[in-house]
C-alpha cells in the first residue's frame, strides 16, 4: 500500500527582477533537472518538481539569481 502526501510547495520571494535558475540536485551535485531558467519580476512564485522519475532521497533545490544563492534540502520518499 502506498499513501501519498500533498506537498505545498513554499513560495519563492524575489526582492528584484532578473534571471533565476531554480534547479534539483543529487547529493553528487548533479543536476537532475531545471525547474525554471529565466526572467522573472519581482514578486512570489511557485513551483513544482515532479519526481516520478527520480529514486527516492535527498536532492537539493537550488535558486541561483544575480545577487544570491540559496538552497534547501528536499527528501523524496516512494
Amino acid at each position: 500500500m502506498r499513501y501519498y502526501s500533498a506537498l505545498r510547495p513554499k513560495p519563492i520571494s524575489l526582492q528584484v527582477d532578473g534571471i533565476i535558475d531554480l534547479s534539483v540536485y543529487n547529493l553528487a551535485g548533479q543536476k537532475i533537472q531545471t525547474i525554471y531558467n529565466g526572467f522573472k519580476y519581482s514578486g512570489e512564485y511557485s513551483y513544482s518538481w515532479n519526481g516520478n522519475h527520480s529514486p527516492s532521497g535527498v536532492y537539493l533545490v537550488q535558486l541561483n539569481n544575480n545577487q544570491l544563492t540559496q538552497t534547501v534540502k528536499l527528501v523524496l520518499l516512494k
